[in-house]
């Protein structure tokens, strides 16, 4: 596509935004690789079951904040449905502003107007047929955007306060695996914890991903494994990530060893984790890297033998 776009091409991108450009990137991240890139690709959590709502819930196109307080309500009566849909909402919400917003970046870009294969080029993204796999993903994204408008309409005061924090761990108090891993990796903002708050957020939060994990939810691996990876010194402008992280070798390196099962051998994926698995185990103990890789082996078998394959570069939150 050159830079004489059409009028259609420009109204997709009304909708869409930065970020969906990047949506269809599929490789797999490399352990330098940071959380927000990662949270650029298209969200896709683990499955979840079935639930059959203990209430009528709204339309899919109602207007989030009219119906907040009954979802809520519904939610804390155990409604697990209910706590989903609250969770699920909000957070597209909450990406659906950011995508807006971050438009208004492309349509400045001089590289997005000289052509969107300079663009796309400048992105790593050189594959002819991905691009129009992003272009699609675009048609996808703007078409949602334009179909829920009234149900966020008013909801920007959700990108700040917090409120998302209480709908996620309510859905994943009652078993929304999606919703624990999100939790724990934590990219929404809101007011900053106390320490008491903090340790009881992070206690709450590794309490709900190890069950997850215990269902076979790869998400909550991939989750548990990144907060064991490094270590962040605040919180409260960003996200709640800092409350959550443990840096801790031994354990990313069960979790990654875990994640490897999930591969099949050869692939791109396959072999970043072995290059992961040979650098962490060189870092630890023979013991240690020993126990890491017999718990791997023993809770695939248990928990993810019939799970499927991993995404490595799943987003963990729609954000």
């Amino acid at each position: 596509m050159s830079s004489g776009r059409s009028g259609r091409w420009t109204w997709l991108l009304v909708g869409a935004g930065i970020v969906a450009l990047l949506v269809i990137w599929t490789g797999s991240p490399p352990p330098a690789l940071d959380r927000a890139s990662v949270a650029t690709r298209e969200h896709a959590p683990s499955p979840q079951p079935v639930v059959a709502a203990r209430h009528t819930l709204p339309t899919a196109d109602a207007h989030l904040l009219s119906n907040r307080a009954n979802l809520q309500e519904y939610a804390e009566e155990g409604d697990a449905a209910a706590a989903s849909r609250l969770f699920n909402d909000m957070a597209w919400c909450i990406k659906r502003h950011r995508m807006q917003k971050w438009l208004l970046d492309l349509q400045s870009d001089p590289v997005w107007n000289q052509s969107s294969e300079a663009y796309f080029h400048a992105w790593h993204l050189d594959d002819p047929i991905k691009q129009q796999e992003a272009l699609a993903s675009i048609e996808r994204n703007a078409q949602r955007i334009q179909d829920t408008q009234w149900m966020c309409e008013g909801a920007e005061t959700m990108l700040t306060d917090g409120s998302i924090y209480d709908a996620m761990l309510l859905a994943a108090r009652l078993g929304d695996t999606a919703a624990s891993a999100c939790a724990l990796v934590a990219p929404y903002r809101g007011p900053k914890l106390t320490p008491e708050q903090a340790t009881t957020y992070a206690s709450e939060t590794h309490r709900y991903a190890e069950a997850a994990l215990r269902k076979g939810s790869w998400a909550n691996v991939s989750a548990l494994a990144e907060v064991s990876g490094r270590l962040l010194s605040d919180a409260g402008d960003a996200g709640y990530e800092a409350y959550t992280y443990r840096p801790d070798q031994a354990m990313q390196l069960r979790y990654w060893a875990l994640m490897r099962h999930g591969m099949a051998d050869g692939t791109a994926d396959a072999k970043t984790f072995d290059g992961g698995i040979a650098a962490m185990s060189a870092r630890v103990t023979p013991a240690q890297r020993n126990e890491a890789l017999r718990w791997a082996d023993e809770t695939y078998a248990k928990y993810f033998a019939s799970s499927g394959p991993i995404n490595a570069g799943m987003a963990l939150c729609e954000y």
